[in-house]
This record gives C-alpha cells, structure tokens and sequence, in this order.
C-alpha cells in the first residue's frame, strides 16, 4: 500500500473510530484541525454536573510520523490542570483517558491537542462542560 493509500486509511478509520465511539454517547465531541491538521476528538462526560464532580475525559489523536506527545486541558476562571504523555510518532498510543475527581463548580473548556517536533501544535478538538454550585 502507498503512503496516499496508507493516509487516506488511516482517515477513514479514524473518522469511523468518531462515529462509533462519540455519536451513540450524545458526546460533546468536535473535530479540530491547526497546524499540520493531525486529527483530534475528545469526549467529555458527563458534560453537565453537581460540584464537586468527576469527569471523564477521552482524547484520541490520529496516528501520525511526527506526533511526539498528546496533552489534555482542563480550564475554567477557578481551575486549571493538564495532562502530557509522550508517544512515538505513529507507533505511540492514539487514546488517552483521564479522570478528573473533585471539580469545583465552574464552565469547562478541555483541549485535546497532539503536539509535534518543538513543541507545536498539530491538531485539536474542544469540549464544554457545566458543573453547577450547590
């Protein structure tokens, strides 16, 4: 199989992995594309909840040469963390998932980025969620 063929597999699969895992889920899931457009989906669940809460946040990057690291971000005007494994190109893991414990109340937005040589951004996809206050 040629590298074009080799590419455009991988994207069929990858855009097939979105459908299967993130639609049947009512996810709040989205495709983003910078830099070298490698191609991201994050899934956020629930993506509504009571302080303090747990979320599950999954992240897959598609597979690619030049990936060198996947992050996950957790932001909010009160909290902030983040998450950074390192993978080897496209022999490196394509999913991440991580647990969040004890959020305060407060509007979400996680980032799921793969990043590249120099620390650059190659892809990412966003998602909300709302943790309300007692």
């Amino acid at each position: 199989m040629g590298a074009r063929q080799q590419s455009s597999f991988r994207r069929v699969v990858f855009l097939f992995l979105v459908m299967v895992v993130a639609a049947p889920h009512g996810s709040r899931a989205s495709l983003g594309a910078a830099g070298d457009s490698t191609h991201v989906l994050i899934r956020v669940t629930p993506s509504m909840a009571i302080e303090p809460a747990s979320v599950r946040v999954l992240v897959v990057v598609e597979r690619d040469p030049e990936n060198r690291a996947m992050r996950i971000i957790a932001d909010s005007a009160t909290y902030f963390t983040s998450s950074e494994v390192s993978i080897d190109g496209d022999r490196g893991p394509r999913v991440r998932t991580i647990l969040l414990r004890d959020l305060p109340a407060g509007d979400y937005l996680f980032t799921g980025e793969a990043i590249g040589e120099r620390g650059r951004v190659r892809g990412e996809a966003h998602a909300r969620a709302v943790i309300a206050g007692r």
